[in-house]
């Protein structure tokens, strides 16, 4: 059974790139603000997260192609195998840095877009042991900035 889900965003994000063509392949260092603005109450003891998961809208995507040309690279790859705007359910993922909290107010570093949907903070068990970036891996220079440590495969 199909189910529709309908998503009410709970703030914004502020970020210095105003259109997608601006946006660097590593945002990791990009100061921005992302802004909660009803549901300030739900910050609560935010602060003792050094980062967090940010998931929003891809608000100007443009539908749901399932092969796609992956944002800076050269060639095709099935949607689900990349982070592609243009896609099924147009959400995103975002982990983030937290600075600091001014009341509904989060400075963090590497954020990149707008609306927000939801906050979760990034904990022990969301880090991975062994890292394998399936054909990110296969490109010399990784587009996230990321280097090879491992002559096996992982990053």
């Amino acid at each position: 059974m199909r189910r529709e889900f309908r998503f009410k965003p709970i703030g914004f994000i502020r970020s210095p790139y105003k259109r997608v063509e601006e946006v660097p392949r590593d945002c990791s260092s990009t100061l921005g603000e992302v802004v909660v603005e009803e549901y300030e109450e739900g910050l609560r003891d935010i602060e003792g997260f050094s980062h967090l998961v940010i998931l929003w809208v891809f608000h100007r995507s443009r539908g749901g192609s399932l092969v796609v040309k992956p944002l800076h690279y050269e060639g095709l790859k099935g949607v689900f195998a990349t982070r592609h705007p243009d896609r099924p359910n147009p959400i995103a993922l975002t982990i983030v840095e937290l600075i600091e909290r001014r009341g509904n107010t989060l400075r963090v570093r590497g954020v990149d877009a707008s609306p927000l949907l939801d906050i979760k903070p990034y904990t022990h068990r969301d880090r991975v042991k062994r890292l394998r970036a399936g054909w990110i891996d296969e490109v010399g220079d990784h587009p996230y900035g990321l280097r090879r440590e491992d002559p096996r495969g992982t990053w």
